[in-house]
Protein backbone atom coordinates (compact mmCIF):
# COMPACT_ATOMS: atom_id res chain seq x y z
CA UNK A 1 0.00 0.00 0.00
CA UNK A 2 1.46 3.08 -1.18
CA UNK A 3 0.59 6.14 1.31
CA UNK A 4 -0.43 8.30 -1.38
CA UNK A 5 -3.32 5.74 -3.07
CA UNK A 6 -6.55 6.21 -2.32
CA UNK A 7 -8.22 4.07 0.03
CA UNK A 8 -10.43 3.33 -2.68
CA UNK A 9 -7.78 2.25 -5.37
CA UNK A 10 -6.39 -0.45 -2.07
CA UNK A 11 -9.92 -1.66 -1.66
CA UNK A 12 -10.62 -2.28 -5.02
CA UNK A 13 -7.27 -4.36 -5.63
CA UNK A 14 -7.09 -5.68 -2.52
CA UNK A 15 -10.98 -6.69 -1.28
CA UNK A 16 -9.79 -9.12 1.55
CA UNK A 17 -7.49 -6.63 2.54
CA UNK A 18 -7.09 -7.20 6.62
CA UNK A 19 -5.75 -3.68 8.32
CA UNK A 20 -5.10 -2.64 11.74
CA UNK A 21 -4.90 1.30 12.41
CA UNK A 22 -3.22 2.16 15.13
CA UNK A 23 -2.28 6.22 16.25
CA UNK A 24 -1.14 7.14 19.73
CA UNK A 25 -4.47 6.87 21.49
CA UNK A 26 -7.03 5.76 18.92
CA UNK A 27 -8.90 8.66 18.15
CA UNK A 28 -7.03 9.26 14.88
CA UNK A 29 -7.40 5.57 13.93
CA UNK A 30 -10.88 5.79 14.73
CA UNK A 31 -11.88 8.53 12.93
CA UNK A 32 -9.84 7.11 9.80
CA UNK A 33 -11.54 3.92 9.95
CA UNK A 34 -14.75 5.38 9.59
CA UNK A 35 -13.29 7.51 6.45
CA UNK A 36 -12.04 4.20 5.09
CA UNK A 37 -15.46 1.96 5.96
CA UNK A 38 -17.08 4.70 3.65
CA UNK A 39 -14.07 3.97 1.13
CA UNK A 40 -14.85 0.44 0.76
CA UNK A 41 -12.62 -1.44 3.44
CA UNK A 42 -14.68 -3.91 5.60
CA UNK A 43 -11.20 -5.68 7.15
CA UNK A 44 -10.95 -2.66 9.35
CA UNK A 45 -9.49 -2.60 13.03
CA UNK A 46 -8.64 -0.10 15.76
CA UNK A 47 -6.22 -0.76 18.35
CA UNK A 48 -8.25 0.42 21.44
CA UNK A 49 -6.72 2.96 23.26
CA UNK A 50 -3.95 3.25 20.87
CA UNK A 51 0.29 2.59 21.42
CA UNK A 52 -0.63 4.74 25.01
CA UNK A 53 -2.86 1.61 26.00
CA UNK A 54 -0.69 -1.05 24.78
CA UNK A 55 2.32 0.13 26.71
CA UNK A 56 0.37 0.40 29.67
CA UNK A 57 -1.16 -2.78 29.50
CA UNK A 58 2.75 -3.64 29.15
CA UNK A 59 3.02 -5.15 25.64
CA UNK A 60 6.53 -4.83 24.12
CA UNK A 61 7.53 -2.12 22.00
CA UNK A 62 10.52 -2.00 19.82
CA UNK A 63 12.16 1.64 19.11
CA UNK A 64 15.35 1.91 16.31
Amino acid sequence: FNKNDAPESLFKKHPDTHLILVCQRGITAQALAVQWRKAGGVHLRVLAGGMDAWQHDGYPLVTD
